[in-house]
């Protein structure tokens, strides 16, 4: 897969496509800020026949002993350009706290970080537990459109992150049961939106499912644009907060506090407490 990617031209004047084959990708995969406009095609109509998965997490040791990977370092695939597609695959990162009752701290394991501006996911798949999918920015300054059409997202804490202005469309959010002695279990969206950026995530026609307990639910109140309401984590609103006369326009603030609740939040085309271990690996294929 990194090699079919290295062999595409840098910034070329015809978008390229590269058309993977059904199976299963086990490697990690850098796609540099040089390759505009590239395409990821699934060789099927199904995205379950076409993965790309890896299994490094944020505490894992570099092979060159340079310390761990971090967050972003965990990436099953890094993609960086402008105008970047995929259609019909699945990233996954299959790592496992189970496994690894070593790593105590440092569990995120992303399956895909995405960066570039006007990114398109159609009819993907996202498969992890915790940071599955980093849909975030090159750098804190700039502004990356993403969009992603009637795809899967799956973990169970914080599973779709970062700083993107990223619209979200007939898409299932599904949280997994997490296996920890706190509550709230945890968390679907955690936007870190810049204050320097308009928009950050908006769920539109989205269905969030679940493996969890129950929950309680709470909202901020009239004027919030949440598409998605759960326990625990504070909203960020400067909607309401305006109305309030708590801010001024452009600025925000946190609105409301959070909810001691039990379970987990529910809360262009082109061509070319302390967690116990979670003890599911993700069905790359299922």
């Amino acid at each position: 897969m990194q090699e079919a990617v290295d062999a595409t031209p840098d910034r070329p004047a015809t978008p390229w496509t590269i058309a993977l084959a059904p199976g299963v990708y086990r490697e990690t995969v850098q796609i540099p800020e040089s390759k505009t406009g590239l395409t990821l095609l699934g060789g099927t109509g199904d995205p379950r026949d076409t993965v790309i998965v890896h299994d490094n997490a944020a505490g894992t040791p570099r092979p060159d002993g340079s310390g761990t990977y971090g967050t972003s370092g965990s990436a099953t695939v890094t993609a960086r350009p402008d105008g970047f597609t995929a259609r019909r695959i699945t990233f996954a990162n299959d790592w496992l706290r189970a496994d690894h009752p070593e790593i105590t701290s440092g569990t995120q394991a992303v399956a895909i970080k995405v960066m570039g501006d006007r990114s398109l996911f159609d009819r993907c798949r996202f498969l992890g537990h915790q940071d599955t999918l980093y849909a975030d920015t090159r750098h804190v300054s700039l502004t990356a459109r993403q969009f992603f059409h009637r795809c899967y997202a799956e973990g169970d804490v914080d599973f779709v992150f970062g700083r993107a202005t990223a619209v979200f469309n007939g898409c299932e959010l599904r949280t997994l049961d997490r296996d920890v002695d706190f509550t709230p279990y945890g968390f679907v969206f955690a936007p870190s939106t810049a204050a320097g950026t308009r928009y950050g995530y908006l769920a539109r026609r989205c269905r969030v499912t679940t493996t969890a307990p129950p929950v309680r639910t709470s909202w901020p109140g009239p004027g919030c644009p949440a598409a998605i309401r759960g326990p625990g984590r504070a909203w960020w609103c400067a909607r309401a907060c305006s109305a309030t006369g708590s801010t001024r326009p452009g600025r925000t603030r946190t609105c409301a506090s959070s909810t001691r609740g039990r379970g987990s939040s529910s809360g262009s085309t082109r061509t070319g407490g302390r967690a116990r271990p979670s003890p599911t690996r993700p069905s790359v294929r299922g």
